[in-house]
């Protein structure tokens, strides 16, 4: 292969660049697009159809996010939780038979042998200290009436308790529905004709502050549930020659965002196309030089042969661009 003097190198480049800004000046007609001045509110004087295939951002977007509204959290059971539980509930039940020792303890030291009441037996600080003893809060009523129960009956007390804990938590409280549960046990204990009033207000006291969510948030499994969501969604789009606003139509938001991603609002600017056509243009050059160059060294001497060519490629690209927008402009002319 010859080695090319620098006077036809030069006179290739030119060609080449001369033909670059010729092709890209025909076919710009067919990739720029008509501008509006509308704004939200407006009446559409005219169909304006889409010059090329887009997505409609914000629909699709509204559609992932009602996707992901759609996802319930994922939950995991904690089978600890039931176990703590019942664990508090026993404890506080233990706490009731211990305080009952200490307050009786307390009266005998004033000479009380066998105390019926100790509403003016326990002083301030005693009381205090034999709630303060509980790991569940309870009124001073409450606690005055428990130290006269029996232990049995506290151990009676406690099962029941015990058993309208397992009801709740079996199959799993969600953080959102513990309050709900413990209403609806506090329910079932308000039916039960046997227990005294003082055995139901200790029982209250241990179903409020034991039945507790039991349900820990699976969050990976949730973020995965979501993910799997948002990609089923499929995207809203705008087919080339497809009407995205009718003649008469009252433009929305949504509309404008679209015609503005398309570079079809006066002030917006779309530069892919441009890009896309130039490097388009580009790779054909390039492709053709290095064609020229390894195979056929006769492809980058132009003469009056290869002149004609560039006239047809340049003519043909000419008639497709005049096409396209007549395409379009014949489409909007119909709809």
């Amino acid at each position: 292969m010859r080695k090319k003097p620098n006077n036809e190198n030069k006179r290739l480049w030119i060609c080449l660049v001369c033909f670059f800004l010729a092709a890209f000046l025909v076919m710009l007609p067919a990739i720029t697009t008509q501008n509006y001045n509308l704004k939200v509110g407006d009446i559409s004087p005219e169909t304006i159809l889409a010059p090329r295939d887009t997505v409609d951002a914000q629909a699709t977007e509204e559609l992932k996010q009602q996707a992901r509204d759609a996802v319930s959290p994922i939950y995991l059971l904690d089978s600890t939780v039931i176990t703590q539980a019942k664990n508090d509930n026993r404890t506080f039940f233990e706490g009731l038979k211990k305080a009952k020792g200490t307050a009786a303890s307390y009266a005998l030291n004033m000479g009380f042998i066998t105390v019926k009441d100790y509403t003016n037996i326990l002083t301030d600080s005693q009381v205090e200290a034999l709630i303060g003893g509980l790991n569940i809060p309870i009124t001073e009523e409450t606690l005055f009436s428990a130290l006269l129960v029996s232990d049995s009956v506290l151990d009676q007390l406690s099962a029941v308790a015990d058993d309208l804990i397992e009801s709740a938590l079996k199959n799993g409280l969600k953080p959102d529905d513990a309050s709900a549960a413990a209403s609806a046990a506090v329910q079932t204990l308000e039916s039960n004709n046997v227990i005294g009033n003082t055995g139901k207000s200790l029982i209250k006291a241990s179903l409020t502050k034991c039945i507790r969510s039991n349900m820990v948030l699976d969050q990976a499994a949730t973020d995965a549930a979501i993910k799997a969501a948002e990609d089923a969604v499929t995207a809203v789009e705008y087919k080339k020659g497809q009407a995205i606003v009718r003649q008469g139509d009252v433009l929305t938001e949504r509309q404008i965002l679209v015609l503005t991603g398309l570079g079809m609002m006066q002030g917006s600017w779309n530069l892919f196309p441009y890009i896309s056509l130039a490097l388009t243009l580009l790779l054909c050059m390039a492709l053709y030089l290095f064609y020229g160059k390894n195979y056929e060294d006769d492809l980058i001497r132009f003469d009056r042969k290869d002149l004609i060519v560039v006239v047809i490629v340049l003519g043909t690209l000419l008639i497709s661009s005049f096409l396209c927008d007549v395409e379009i402009r014949l489409l909007s002319a119909v709809l």
